[in-house]
């Protein structure tokens, strides 16, 4: 009896994570679509600063860390358009 309603918990956990999982990826999809795009990557800390753990952790909540990586992928993407421009000439 106990083994059965254990059996049915799990069933029932198992199908809410699975429908957790398609609710995210059905949001996902439509920020895509209807929303500003944007991209999310994982950085690893750098070989040879792993002493700085809790430095390199914090940096996510950094306003100013977050403007650096926004300028970066401003410069990158300013290069990408000035190649295609001159492959277009």
């Amino acid at each position: 009896m106990v083994i059965l309603e254990m059996t049915k918990l799990r069933d029932l956990l198992t199908k809410k994570r699975q429908r957790m999982e398609q609710y995210d990826e059905e949001c996902r999809e439509f920020e895509k679509v209807m929303g500003k795009p944007k991209i999310e990557i994982t950085v690893e800390i750098p070989e040879g600063m792993e002493d700085m753990r809790e430095e390199f952790m914090n940096l996510e909540g950094e306003q100013r860390f977050k403007e650096e990586v926004e300028e970066l992928v401003k410069k990158r993407l300013r290069e990408s358009q000035k190649k295609k421009r001159n492959k277009a000439t």
